[in-house]
């Protein structure tokens, strides 16, 4: 990271950490609020939340699973309302959390309900195909079924 882009001069008294932190949720995306919360509220100068992995007991646990999943391959999303094929969906989500890259999405919730957001991709659970995204307005975390996703629009 460059100092400049930080905000950080040489004769500041700033120091990095690398954490890795468990937190308990209903799913995913409360536990990620839940974290989002706490380091708004800390007072941090500046913190990024690298990526999220499954549900675990223990640090070590989820980091076992995750390595396991990463070993073995991941099965295709189910097919969104767009041309592009289940592998090209997953390697356009993956591209787009890499790069935290803001996008809108357009999202089909049923019953009339229709959402148009901007957003940044938290996290991708192939397994579950559940998009967890990062609302740039609301400033919130929303989780949605592949299914539910009309659009991707960079």
């Amino acid at each position: 990271m460059e100092q400049a882009k930080a905000g950080i001069n040489d004769d500041d008294d700033s120091f990095l950490f690398r954490v890795e932190i468990l937190v308990h949720g209903n799913t995913d995306g409360a536990a990620l609020e839940r974290l989002l919360r706490v380091l708004k509220e800390g007072g941090f100068t500046d913190y990024r939340i690298g990526s999220g992995i499954g549900r675990g007991r223990t640090i070590e646990e989820a980091v076992d699973r995750e390595r396991k999943k990463r070993s073995t391959p991941a099965q295709p999303p189910a097919p969104a309302a767009t041309a592009a094929t289940p592998e090209d969906i997953e390697q356009r989500i993956l591209r787009y959390i890499s790069t935290n890259k803001l996008i809108r999405l357009n999202v089909n919730k049923g019953r009339g309900v229709r959402l148009n957001m901007p957003c940044r991709i938290l996290n991708y659970d192939s397994d579950e195909q559940l998009i967890t995204v990062y609302h740039e307005d609301e400033k919130q975390v929303h989780s949605f079924k592949l299914f539910e996703i009309e659009d991707f629009i960079e």
